[in-house]
Order: structure tokens, then C-alpha cells, then sequence
């Protein structure tokens, strides 16, 4: 499922090492469904395989976390419920020459999709992505700002989501306007992908661009490193390409990690993420006005989002990540004994 995929059946104690298919549904699991797999081949001695379902940008968004997706079902007409009896037919085929221990989904979707195709033939494990999805791929900080075009006196503000198409820019672009109007050196980054985006860009056209957002194409998580605030977006807009949807929140863990600041609206996940963090991260009515009044002193005063980032760090680390490994092997000695 990555570049150098161990196929293997032993680890070096000799113990077996189970097979764990890992099935992402990219639209109903978000980009921390890809970070997740990604930690999982890279730090449990299993052997692991990905099935990706979605488009090709689904599987453009898997290689930016370094994955290989070993197989890839597109859904018919975009209706996951449609892909029942292509399901079938591939985990059949993958069977015969990878017979399956363990099907690991990331999802709600996915795991109704198994049950309906899979039966019980299999034992199916579901977790939470958010919590097993801290960075992965390693990120020099003055590199990737380079490769953005952000300058070293900049702040740059990147807008962040679970999922394609849930970010609001044109209220992120409002926020940076903001900022730079009040003569601060800022710099926003946004996903392209969408029309909320395109609107964003009539907005600054309409304005001379008097201030800059850097548009990316590939999975907000590639550009943290180049981030000194985070903006995390719920998909809680009226704006937004796409409305509320599964929300997992593991890019305020992974900037929490990289001890980046986070500015977030209000939400049971949102105040589960930051904690006793809340008075300073979470702009309550979740309007423009109230994400500036958050945004304005880690903006403006660079120890003041030093220590938010360290405060976050430290409250990330004490958030529990799930032993999988352990789940894999219990999954398979009751699928052995059944």
C-alpha cells in the first residue's frame, strides 16, 4: 500500500503477521482516513494493502501521503451504494491470492458497504482516523514555504477540512483580507478544488489583490509544514461547496503535533480537539468577525502564537491513539477459532 510494501508473512520474532485490508472511502472518511493507512504501513508489522475508493483525485490525494492504493473502485455514478457488486467481485478476486484476515475500515460508509458485500465472512474493524494520524511524511519548513512563494517575514494562514470540497475561501479569504488591511504581513493557503474557491478568486480580482492566497491542489495536510496559524474549517458555512459531513478533526491533532496554533468554529469535536484551549481557539458564533477576534493577536504577536502552539502540543499528546496492532491480532485468532 506504500512505496516499499513487505509481503512477507513473518515479522523477524517469527510471528505471524496478519493481513489487513484497509478499505478508504475518501468521501465519506476525509483525508485523515489516508493519513491514518499511511501511519498504519508505516509503524505496525503487518502486512497491509489499500483499497481506495473514488476518482483519480482520490488517488492523487493517497500519494501526497505517500500511499499506493493496491486496488481503486470508482462508484458508479458517484453512488457508493452502487458499488456493492463491483465490491464483491474484487474482494473475491483479491482473495484467491491474498486471502484476507482483516477488513479495516475508516468510515461509517465503508463499513455499511462491507457488511452489505462482506457478510460476516470476514472480521471488520472500524476506528476513529483522527486519533492514529499525526504527520508522517517528513516536511522541511523553508522548503515547502519556498516552494509556496512565502516570503520569511510572512504569516502564512492555512485553511484546513476533513474532506474535498468542504472549506469555505471565500470567508477564509475575508479573513486574510482582514488582516492585511490592517497592515499585516499575511499570507493565506487554500485548497483550489471547487467552486467555493473560484469565488474567492472573483472576490480578490475585485479588490486588485490587494492581499495573496496561494492556491493547492493536493491535501491541506502537505502544506502544514509552511503554516503558522491553522484555520479549521467544519464545513459549517452556507457557502461551502459541501455541507456537514463526517467530521474527525485529525489535522488539529497533527498541527497540535507540529505545535501550530489552531483558530477553529464552535462544535462538540471542535471542543473535544482543543480542550481547556477553548477561550482562545474556538470562535464561537463562527462568523468572520468572530474568527478575526481569534486570529487578530496570533497574527499580530509571534510569542503569543508560540505559546498557543506549544499549549495545543501539549494537549494533542495527551490524547490516547488506539493500539491497532493489538485489535488486528485478537480480529484474527476469533476469525481462526469461529
Amino acid at each position: 500500500m506504500n512505496h516499499a510494501t513487505d509481503t512477507s508473512r513473518q515479522n523477524p520474532q517469527g510471528e505471524a503477521r496478519p493481513r489487513v485490508l484497509h478499505v478508504v472511502d475518501l468521501p465519506g472518511a476525509g483525508w485523515d482516513a489516508l493519513a491514518a493507512a499511511a501511519r498504519c504501513a508505516q509503524s505496525l508489522p503487518a502486512d497491509q494493502r489499500l483499497l481506495l475508493i473514488g476518482d483519480r483525485c482520490a488517488a492523487a490525494d493517497a500519494a501526497a501521503f505517500g500511499l499506493r492504493p493496491d486496488y481503486r473502485l470508482c462508484p458508479p455514478l458517484n453512488r457508493l451504494a452502487a458499488s456493492v457488486g463491483p465490491l464483491d467481485r474484487l474482494i473475491k478476486g483479491v482473495s484467491r491470492v491474498w486471502p484476507i484476515d482483516v477488513v479495516h475500515v475508516w468510515s461509517d460508509s465503508a463499513r455499511v458497504l462491507c457488511r452489505q458485500t462482506l457478510g460476516f465472512h470476514f472480521p471488520l474493524i472500524q476506528e476513529d482516523p483522527a486519533l492514529f494520524a499525526p504527520p508522517l511524511l517528513p516536511q522541511d519548513r523553508a522548503s515547502v514555504r519556498s516552494s509556496l512563494g512565502i516570503a520569511p517575514h510572512e504569516t502564512a494562514l492555512l485553511l484546513a477540512s476533513d474532506r474535498p470540497g468542504v472549506g469555505d475561501t471565500r470567508r477564509f479569504t475575508g479573513l486574510v483580507s482582514l488582516l492585511a488591511f490592517a497592515e499585516l504581513a499575511v499570507v493565506g493557503i487554500a485548497g483550489s478544488r471547487g467552486d467555493s474557491f473560484r469565488r474567492a478568486a472573483r472576490f480578490m480580482r475585485g479588490f486588485n489583490r490587494y492581499w495573496d492566497v496561494i492556491p493547492i491542489r493536493t491535501p491541506p495536510h502537505t502544506a502544514l509544514a509552511a503554516a503558522d496559524i491553522v484555520i479549521y474549517d467544519q464545513g459549517d458555512s452556507l457557502t461551502a461547496d459541501a455541507g456537514p459531513g463526517p467530521r474527525t478533526g485529525g489535522i488539529v491533532l497533527t498541527a497540535g503535533a507540529m505545535g501550530i496554533p489552531v483558530v477553529t468554529t464552535d462544535s462538540p469535536l471542535a471542543r473535544r480537539l482543543v480542550g481547556p484551549l477553548a477561550q482562545r481557539a474556538l470562535a464561537v458564533g463562527g462568523g468572520l468577525p468572530d474568527l478575526a477576534t481569534r486570529t487578530l493577536p496570533l497574527a499580530t504577536d509571534a510569542s503569543i502564537r508560540a505559546q498557543a502552539g506549544r499549549d495545543l502540543h501539549n494537549h494533542t499528546a495527551t490524547l490516547p491513539a488506539p493500539g491497532l496492532m493489538e485489535r488486528w491480532v485478537t480480529a484474527c485468532s476469533q476469525g481462526a477459532a469461529a
